[in-house]
């Protein structure tokens, strides 16, 4: 990268909208894998701050101290349509293929037609510094 050029990073993070949707949404999975739901926890400065990518740049020779935005909006979709978003996520990928199809029926039971996702994304920017780096 040339002196003063640009990298920009990006991260989503989504949770259902719906305190009553997000809690069909952890029991169902409490019911066909345990243990498998992180806590989510939405992007904020702290989470910034100590998120790999930004420690990794923050301390990376050649460029100058990285900004972020934080962008906050909503989306509503049809409940098939954000399971095979889901399907799309490494994590379900892995699952056993019975318990991943029990679970994305179940999901589609308790969700009803439509669902509404809170959606954060952070833009972590940083510039090539002029004199230092590769």
């Amino acid at each position: 990268m040339r002196p003063g050029g640009g990298l920009a990073l990006f991260w989503n993070a989504d949770d259902l909208a719906d305190p009553v949707a997000r809690q069909r949404f952890q029991e169902v999975h409490e019911r066909h894998k345990p243990g498998f739901l992180e806590e989510y926890v939405p992007l904020s400065d702290e989470w910034v701050r100590d998120w790999e990518a930004y420690r990794d740049l923050a301390g990376a020779p050649g460029f100058e101290e990285p900004e972020w935005r934080i962008y906050r909006a909503g989306r509503e979709m049809s409940t098939v349509d954000y399971v095979a978003f889901l399907d799309t996520v490494s994590r379900y990928r892995l699952l056993d293929d019975a318990v991943r199809a029990a679970l994305y029926a179940d999901l589609c039971d308790a969700l009803g037609e439509r669902v509404t996702l809170d959606v954060d994304t952070v833009l972590l920017l940083a510039r090539r510094s002029g004199d230092e780096g590769p």
